[in-house]
């Protein structure tokens, strides 16, 4: 076995729904949810694991963070964390996850400026969730069998 150094995005399900959610940034094909955030990423481990070992492309790249001001139906200005993940066919993939938006965008400022409008038009309809999602980035590691070889998206 040998270990393998992975990005991932942990954070509390929006809208208290409970739980947390891991996703890697290599893969972002894949997530995992867990009653805790140490369940969600072992549970992520093991999709890593089999993602690899089916010969699935990661991409490269690592997450910008940044954040995003809208104004919510209360009528107040809110400001959220943002991640700005490299996607292979559109750019930048961008997402709140305080709110559970997402949008896309060819640069990271269109990304950015696309995910806000997603959010607030999010916000036109609903509640700002009470708390911000506490967002954590970290870097995990993978045991891999020795067998298999990681395949590497094409880039442009």
């Amino acid at each position: 076995m040998r270990e393998r150094t992975y990005t991932t995005v942990v954070y509390p399900l929006p809208y208290g729904n409970g739980g947390y959610r891991a996703e890697c940034v290599q893969y972002p094909q894949l997530a995992s949810d867990g009653a805790t955030a140490a369940a969600a990423i072992k549970s992520l481990k093991a999709e890593i694991v089999n993602a690899v070992q089916s010969g699935l492309s990661e991409v490269a790249g690592d997450v910008i963070t940044t954040a995003i001001t809208v104004r919510g139906n209360d009528g107040a200005q809110h400001t959220y964390l943002a991640l700005l993940l490299p996607d292979e066919q559109h750019g930048y993939a961008s997402y709140c996850p305080a709110v559970g938006t997402a949008s896309m965008g060819d640069t990271p400022d269109e990304a950015r400026a696309m995910l806000a409008e997603a959010t607030a038009l999010h916000l036109e309809e609903m509640a700002p969730p009470r708390d911000t999602a506490d967002v954590r980035i970290e870097r995990i590691s993978v045991a891999l069998p020795d067998s298999v070889s990681i395949q590497h998206a094409a880039t442009a």
